[in-house]
């Protein structure tokens, strides 16, 4: 994949690069560049760097990684925040562009680095994170590489984002996953106000269709806790329907001849790689741009491209459709060639199904919306 966001202590990751932060005189100081360090060997890790005689800020240089399970460290001089008036936007994505380059100059195809200048030099979170996703998808662009974004937590990512407030303003109203009771409660209400408004309505009134409830029958016992159940079963399969969850196929005519399998079989609709691949042509797109901004291996894509019964994961499938800028609509109908539905029992679902309906198609927005809340990330 070529962005992962991993909340992950630095020193652990096992790549051929790992960038740390570092300051111009390239002396070792604490956090991720010091944890680095030791395991490297502290005394032969600050020989190098003196060697190099130092580095301005917005700039990285490599060393050897010495007893660091990595081929390259790369030290990255990120800004000290003042304000955000004197440059530091500028400084930090230079930063990042550079360790990058000087990550694969040294022939690095996996490279790990974490958020730099958030920490002890006081970039805001949320703003470091912007400007070196971006850096990195500059970078991708021109490389084919893997690039772990290793994060402390997730509650930096949500901070001060208006966009986060509204993705947890909607995961709160159509998120059900951890809130079962409450929305058998709710549906129990639906059936209620069902059969309220029905009960009190003149007989002419109710819709040919409307269900009648015979006056000794609702005097039964348990009676009516029978069709509140039955009512909120209905409003359940309604939602699944209306979901996506659930799909339906009409059952023969009575006394009509059953299709032989053989029948059936010879109309299938398209498969999930058939149709990706239409959409494609349809959209006048390369194979290129679409799995780079599915955030998605070159390597990965060739199996879609190869086999017309590639099955993919509901990540893999989600990213396309996002890569592919579809709506809700079609995005839901290319899951469904995949076997898959979204669904209000899942977060991840609904945080998907957040961006489709407003048109947001950035899969590292959407990735970092994922991380925040504790989701796999898409790609």
């Amino acid at each position: 994949m070529p962005l992962r966001i991993v909340r992950d202590d630095l020193a652990n990751m096992r790549v051929d690069a790992v960038v740390v932060p570092a300051n111009a005189a390239l002396r070792i100081g604490g956090g991720a560049g010091e944890a680095v360090a030791r395991i490297a060997g502290i005394e032969r890790m600050q020989a190098a760097c003196d060697a190099l005689g130092g580095c301005p800020v917005g700039g990285a240089v490599a060393t050897p990684a010495f007893d660091f399970p990595a081929n390259v460290v790369v030290h990255a001089v990120g800004p000290v925040w003042m304000g955000g008036l004197s440059g530091e936007g500028d400084a930090l994505f230079s930063c990042v562009a550079e360790a990058l380059e000087v990550a694969a100059r040294a022939g690095a195809e996996t490279i790990a680095l974490p958020l730099l200048s958030a920490g002890a030099y006081g970039f805001p979170a949320a703003d470091a994170l912007d400007i070196e996703t971006l850096a990195i998808r500059r970078f991708l662009e021109r490389h084919d590489a893997d690039v772990w974004l290793v994060l402390y937590d997730r509650a930096s990512v949500r901070a001060g984002r208006a966009l986060f407030d509204d993705i947890a303003e909607y995961i709160d109203d159509v998120y059900v996953g951890e809130r079962e009771g409450d929305y058998a409660g709710a549906m129990a209400f639906r059936a209620g106000a069902w059969r309220r408004e029905h009960a009190a309505a003149p007989q002419g009134a109710r819709g040919s269709g409307a269900p009648m409830l015979d006056a000794s029958a609702a005097q039964e016992p348990g009676a009516e806790a029978s069709v509140l159940a039955d009512m909120a079963s209905m409003a359940v399969l309604a939602d699944e329907m209306l979901l996506g969850g659930t799909s339906f196929s009409a059952a023969p005519a009575p006394g009509a001849p059953a299709q032989s399998l053989d029948a059936q079989l010879s109309q299938l609709d398209e498969s999930f790689a058939q149709t990706v691949l239409r959409l494609i042509d349809e959209r006048g797109m390369t194979d290129v741009e679409v799995y780079k901004r599915a955030n998605m291996s070159r390597q990965l894509f060739a199996k879609i491209r190869k086999d017309d019964n590639y099955r993919p994961t509901k990540k893999t499938a989600c990213a396309l459709a996002f890569a592919l800028g579809l709506g809700y609509d079609d995005a839901a109908a290319l899951l469904r060639c995949a076997g898959f539905a979204l669904s209000h029992s899942s977060k991840f679902d609904v945080i998907v199904e957040y961006f489709l309906m407003n048109g947001i198609h950035d899969i590292f927005q959407i990735n970092e919306a994922l991380f925040a809340y504790d989701q796999p990330i898409l790609g």
